[in-house]
């Protein structure tokens, strides 16, 4: 347990005065990602998804202190001093929670591997056969694709954009967040050169 951070959430529902408590780690090595963190929420607490809500933390002078971003989850954690971290949750009214999440579009390179120890239990590299360990790579276009660091390195599958996955059970909130914004990115990226492409167009003309 000692490469976890231990955390302690209070969530209070609309008009629920008593909160539901719930305890449950994170990897520190993603411990400092808000992106994380809110998908966690909604994987431990399933009345949380498809609803609003806001994460807050005490501060020495007992004012709730909102966390929306990467870099107020550092200052969080850097702040609070117990051995758990404590989390109060506020609901509120329906509607999808909107957050910007960091997305690795993967490049083949020699030195894709991540991990040798992180097996992804029941991921099976769709190339290769083989179980996915270290990084597992899951293609955005194609409804069910994986495959295995070697095989990303190697170059296939390279005409669909992949979603970089550094460790095992990441939470589905967060690998579908990923998928639709790099979906948004590559949208914006074909947008933008079918723009450019018209104007040189016009300049020759």
């Amino acid at each position: 347990m000692e490469h976890k951070v231990q955390f302690k959430a209070y969530t209070y529902g609309k008009d629920q005065s008593k909160p539901e408590v719930r305890r449950f780690g994170i990897e520190k090595s993603v411990v400092t990602s808000f992106c994380y963190l809110d998908a966690k929420l909604q994987d431990i607490y399933p009345s949380l998804k498809h609803k609003r809500f806001t994460v807050t933390w005490k501060d020495e002078d007992g004012d709730d202190i909102t966390i929306s971003s990467d870099d107020e989850m550092i200052t969080a954690l850097s702040s609070m001093t117990d051995n758990v971290m404590k989390l109060n949750v506020y609901c509120h009214e329906e509607g999808p929670q909107e957050i910007d999440c960091d997305v690795v579009i993967t490049a083949t390179t020699e030195n894709a591997t991540g991990d040798k120890n992180a097996a992804h239990c029941g991921v099976i590299c769709d190339v290769c056969d083989i179980p996915v360990v270290g990084f597992r790579y899951k293609c955005t276009t194609c409804s069910d694709f994986d495959h295995c660091s070697k095989c990303e390195a190697a170059g296939h599958h390279s005409e669909h954009i992949m979603v970089r996955l550094p460790m095992p059970n990441m939470p589905r909130t967060m690998i579908k967040a990923a998928i639709r914004r790099s979906r948004h990115i590559m949208k914006s990226v074909g947008s933008a050169t079918a723009d450019l492409g018209t104007s040189l167009q016009e300049a020759q003309t």
